[in-house]
């Protein structure tokens, strides 16, 4: 009996067959999808742009005349700068700065030594001077404030001149625009009143 039963599950059991393992060998590989192409490829490539699946030849965006060429690199590009502006990065020697101090030469923004900034000189210093008192913050010019005016300065007597000037021709003007009025009138007598006053 037990031989039976053994020759019946062998014969319903049915041999691995050449059609079957063409199968798995493709299921390894991928077909490249250029136009009449098509080879096999156990080692396929995938176009990050079109996101199609390509052989050795057709691997490059020109070989297989990408309809989205270079659609990944700006997508990296606005990657990349999107997360740089968010975040700075690491500390080191290629973004250090000197300290604002003129006496200090330690450099700031490394691993070693933070950078401070002052919000009253827009200024940034290292840890030794980071106090308003250690950098002497009052006598000091804040970074990006407008100089002050000066009252007396070369431009500002011309522009007062050439607005003089300019006062005085729209006088001129004005006066030989209006009308004068009559002499026997009262607003002819107003009007030389005004002019004694």
């Amino acid at each position: 009996m037990a031989s039976s039963s053994s020759t019946q599950t062998s014969s319903s059991a049915d041999p691995p067959t050449f059609t079957t393992m063409d199968k798995e060998v493709e299921a390894i590989g991928a077909h490249c999808q250029y136009t009449y192409c098509n080879q096999l490829d156990f080692l396929p490539f995938r176009c990050e742009s079109c996101k199609a699946t390509y052989c050795l030849d057709h691997r490059t965006e020109t070989a297989h005349r990408c309809p989205h060429a270079g659609a990944w690199a700006t997508a990296r590009r606005k990657e990349n700068a999107s997360t740089a502006s968010g975040r700075p990065g690491k500390p080191s020697l290629l973004t250090a700065t000197q300290c604002s101090h003129p006496a200090c030469k330690t450099y700031i923004n490394t691993l070693t030594h933070v950078a401070v900034a002052c919000t009253i000189c827009n200024r940034q210093y290292c840890l030794k001077h980071r106090l308003r008192e250690d950098h002497a913050c009052t006598t000091l010019i804040p970074i990006g404030a407008r100089p002050a005016s000066r009252p007396h300065t070369p431009n500002a007597e011309k522009a007062r001149a050439a607005f003089g000037r300019l006062r005085a021709w729209g006088k001129e003007k004005q006066s030989a625009v209006l009308p004068k009025p009559k002499a026997a009138s009262n607003a002819g007598r107003i009007a030389a009143l005004n002019q004694l006053k």
